[in-house]
């Protein structure tokens, strides 16, 4: 079974107590969120899970980050998910995965531009 973290300040702290665990994750909304984009018909966020998703022979840090490229419904795309050790690993990747959706979808929106929202899912 994986490992199961929470936030404390922004620190990852293993939780053992998987009740406790779960009242935390219920309860942390916002905390968790790292940053949201919308990008034309992709939708790009980056978030704790609070899960490590190493495979269990995987001795390095835990991956508790996770990125997900989700396109819009219809589209040929498939959505696309990487994890991170980092909160910092996943803001600066995150970046990255939005300049690639960009490219995705400039192929068929020359004009599309990336939309920051911040924690409450209002547009920055």
């Amino acid at each position: 079974m994986a490992n199961k973290y929470i936030l404390d300040e922004g620190r990852p702290i293993l939780m053992n107590d998987l009740f406790m665990w779960g009242k935390w994750f219920e309860d942390s909304g916002e905390e968790r969120l790292v940053k949201q984009t919308q990008v034309g018909p992709f939708h790009v966020a980056t978030y704790f899970t609070g899960i490590d998703y190493r495979m269990e022979d995987d001795a390095g840090e835990p991956l508790l980050w996770e990125t997900s490229v989700v396109p819009s419904m219809g589209d040929v795309i498939e959505p696309h998910t990487n994890r991170y050790t980092s909160r910092e690993e996943a803001k600066t990747l995150h970046d990255a995965w939005v300049n690639c959706a960009l490219e995705a979808a400039r192929v068929k929106t020359p004009n599309v531009e990336a939309v920051a929202y911040d924690d409450e899912g209002a547009k920055k």
